[in-house]
């Protein structure tokens, strides 16, 4: 639970309004219309761009200092700060790498910054004195000379939430332990385990339906049932119309009639039988795990007819292209790798040959603003010289394995070249995805270049 320290301003010059992830703190000077104003700010669904909107609304002349620092409840260390400042007010936050202070001395608008690894902050409006007793607020708006995140009780919310999982990661353990000495007893709740060992037969038979090789292999073994095998006999491709079994797209093509034969010579064929079946109840817990990774890795491509290209597609014939060096591992590559495809990591390589991770969006330009996103995204901010480079310029950022570029209607735009094609110019706000290699060019000599980790 998060909680401030404050130390309390008998003039009533400074309010301070104290939510869950936000606390705004603003010189109002006893107006009533600016205190009714600032207050606003409570509902903690509000973002960071309607509280800036409701201190800016009269015009920049008219906004008075303020302080607005936002940050992920119970994620502040990991995701980051914000901080805005306006005025003589200061912000001094504390990190593991030590303490930062921001203020906007010399600026005419404001200070933004975004603030790693903090672990507590304190905003100072430089009107009290350093000795003052300080009173604790959970949430709501009191008058305040300065006001400071109490790390005691964030840290004691964290902890309590990590024992909460740990005490509930063993309740559930009984209910999965529980169906294996339940066929000992009889009583009533007997009944309801009971239907839990006869997963392995289901399992089992599932394991029949889905290889069809298997089913056609048996077919001249077992002279009896001529009937049951002829229905299951494939014929073209009606037998992918049968139940709903989510396969992938090399495993659509036609059997020949050479392939019954191979199938009749591989020694797993026989071990399907009817017979069999009594005997493959012991061997029960290896049966599971193996039915369990088919479905698992033939659920990543979904439900389609086989012609629309998807994602995983286009990622898995790029596998297969860099490994075409293998022919006879093919089948196994196939199925084994889809479960966990790679997630590649992208760098922005800026001017200056430094380099910038795309873990998170990235907004580049002359002052780059979080104003316009929620509090709940905390991008990476980098400032760029240049005549023709506006204040919030280009956003980079990384979606669903691809980087996206994103001109924030800049004024003199911005153009990428993507290898071996000419330079196109971006539509101001139309994401745009790019490839690997491709140079981005801002104007005023300043090119970026994506690149792989």
């Amino acid at each position: 639970m998060t909680g401030y320290l404050y130390a309390d301003a008998p003039e009533h010059d400074w309010l301070a309004v104290a939510t869950t992830g936000r606390v705004l703190v603003a010189q109002v000077a006893q107006d009533a219309e600016r205190i009714a104003e600032v207050a606003s700010a409570i509902d903690p669904a509000a973002s960071v761009q309607t509280v800036l909107e409701m201190l800016t609304a009269k015009g920049l002349s008219n906004v008075g200092p303020f302080a607005l620092v936002f940050w992920v409840d119970g994620a502040m260390r990991s995701n980051g700060l914000g901080v805005i400042v306006r005025g003589g007010v200061t912000v001094s936050v504390v990190t593991d790498d030590g303490t930062v202070v921001v203020s906007s001395r010399g600026v005419t608008t404001w200070t933004e910054q975004v603030v790693e690894n903090a672990v507590t902050f304190t905003v100072d409006t430089g009107a009290g004195s350093s000795d003052a007793p300080l009173l604790p607020l959970t949430q709501g708006a009191a008058w305040v000379s300065s006001i400071r995140l109490d790390s005691d009780a964030s840290e004691s919310g964290d902890e309590q939430k990590n024992t909460d999982a740990a005490t509930a990661t063993p309740r559930r353990a009984p209910q999965h332990a529980e169906p294996k000495p339940t066929p000992e007893p009889a009583p009533e709740p007997a009944p309801e385990p009971a239907p839990e060992p006869e997963s392995p037969s289901l399992a089992e038979s599932t394991e029949e339906t889905r290889v069809f090789h298997t089913t056609t292999g048996v077919k001249p073994e077992a002279e009896t049932p001529v009937a049951p095998t002829s229905q299951d006999e494939p014929d073209g491709y009606d037998y992918l119309f049968g139940a709903t079994v989510f396969r992938t797209v090399g495993s659509a093509a036609v059997e020949q009639p050479g392939d019954e034969d191979e199938d009749a010579a591989r020694p797993a064929a026989p071990a399907t039988h009817q017979q069999p079946a009594a005997t493959a109840a012991s061997p029960a817990p290896a049966s599971p795990t193996s039915v369990a990774s088919t479905p698992a890795s033939s659920t990543t491509l979904g439900d389609h007819d086989g012609n629309t290209m998807l994602a995983a597609d286009i990622l898995e014939a790029r596998r297969r292209t860099q490994a075409h060096g293998a022919p006879q591992g093919t089948p196994v590559a196939t199925s084994s790798p889809q479960p966990a495809q790679p997630t590649h990591a992208y760098v922005l390589e800026l001017p200056g040959g430094g380099k910038q991770p795309l873990t998170a969006p990235v907004i580049l330009g002359r002052a780059p603003s979080v104003s316009n996103v929620p509090a709940s995204v905390l991008p990476h901010l980098v400032t760029l010289t240049g005549d023709d480079i506006s204040r919030s310029h280009l956003r980079v950022a990384v979606e669903g394995g691809t980087v996206v570029v994103t001109d924030l209607h800049s004024s003199n735009g911005t153009h990428v070249v993507a290898p071996g094609k000419p330079p196109q110019l971006l539509r101001g706000g139309e994401p745009t995805p790019v490839i690997i290699g491709t140079v981005i060019d801002l104007g005023s000599d300043i090119v970026l270049r994506i690149t792989e980790a």
